[in-house]
């Protein structure tokens, strides 16, 4: 089979590889779609190693080919599925606590590591989902985005009457202004580029602002009878993002620290201001499997409307070309299309 093959930092080639075989509980699957997520943007780059040679990819979607007999779902060849493929070992202390997006062991080897970027993979089959006809293979590979915003508005305990603030509203921001949208919240977005404020307004939000033309304190304060957010999502690691949620949540808000950096940085946080206003910040990552479960029941239910979030779609001979596409600001998802 072929395969999109991450050597080392920028060294990505097509390289003819063996099809896997199916193990015990395992489902053969041929990948439809794959999309190239931010986590496979910083392997590329460099800026993230997990180690070397790597078939990258976790955001797939495919049918079914062969169901090894040990396995008691529902599946058969020939089902649409959308692919878990951020692993889980099931036996370390996070996993057996329900926490299993801590998983002390997802990217060590020994597990069937993502895989998404090759033709086929052959994983246990708790890592798959049913995904309905009426759902494109280029949506279905969004599932696993859609299940770590899932994740993060389910830590916010969020509640019909609220108003949340999405900073940073490139995919996982629009992600969670849909999202918010239907819970009933009223969401305000917030980033420094107009035609993402106008993608956003387009998918739901009752209030866009870019923070470097009104304070987004000011925006926020207005829209809540001078309260403040009752919650806040960064979807940005930018620092002023940061500085800004800490000015515009209510007393007893949330912040969700959402976005990942490559950089990172650091900002004092006076202990004495989150007492006072018995703030809470949120760090969160990942999903659960549960998680996933609910991002594949609102997809199937045709709940969210992904196709605005699909920029461009690629084949797997010019994954290279959908590298830099993904990392041009310009583009929202950009996905690998395999030939199904």
């Amino acid at each position: 089979m072929k395969a999109a093959v991450l050597y080392g930092p920028e060294d990505l080639r097509i390289t003819e590889c063996e099809k896997p075989k199916v193990g015990c509980k395992e489902v053969l699957v041929r990948i439809a779609a794959c999309g190239i997520c931010t986590l496979e943007q910083r392997l590329f780059l460099g800026d993230q190693k997990i180690f070397y040679p790597l078939v990258a990819g976790h955001e797939a979607s495919g049918i079914v080919e062969e169901v090894d007999e040990q396995v008691l779902a529902d599946l058969k060849p020939g089902d649409r599925v959308a692919l878990d493929l951020l692993n889980r070992c099931g036996e370390c202390y996070f996993c057996r606590i329900g926490s299993d997006h801590l998983c002390e062991n997802r990217f060590k080897k020994g597990l069937n590591l993502m895989g998404g970027f090759g033709e086929y993979v052959s994983v246990p089959a708790a890592q798959l989902f049913k995904i309905s006809h009426g759902l494109t293979f280029e949506e279905a590979a969004l599932t696993e985005p859609v299940s770590t915003c899932v994740h993060s508005l389910n830590s916010l305990k969020l509640s019909a009457q609220e108003t949340i603030v999405i900073s940073g509203v490139g995919i996982m921001g629009m992600l969670h202004v849909l999202l918010a949208k239907l819970r009933g919240i009223q969401v305000i977005a917030s980033d420094i580029d107009d035609s993402r404020l106008k993608q956003a307004e387009a998918l739901g939000a009752d209030i866009v602002v870019n923070p470097e033309e009104s304070p987004l304190r000011d925006v926020v304060k207005q829209a809540t009878s001078g309260r403040g957010a009752d919650a806040i999502v960064l979807a940005t690691p930018a620092q002023s993002a940061f500085t800004d949620a800490l000015s515009s949540v209510r007393l007893g808000g949330r912040i969700a620290l959402f976005a990942k950096s490559s950089k990172g940085f650091e900002i004092p946080v006076s202990p004495d201001h989150l007492h006072a206003k018995e703030i809470t910040l949120i760090g969160v990552q990942g999903r659960t499997s549960r998680d996933f479960q609910e991002a594949v029941a609102l997809l199937n239910r045709g709940r969210l409307d992904l196709r605005p979030l699909v920029s461009n779609t690629v084949p797997l001979e010019q994954i290279e070309e959908g590298m830099k596409l993904a990392l041009d600001r310009s583009t929202y998802r950009v996905v690998v299309r395999m030939n199904t």
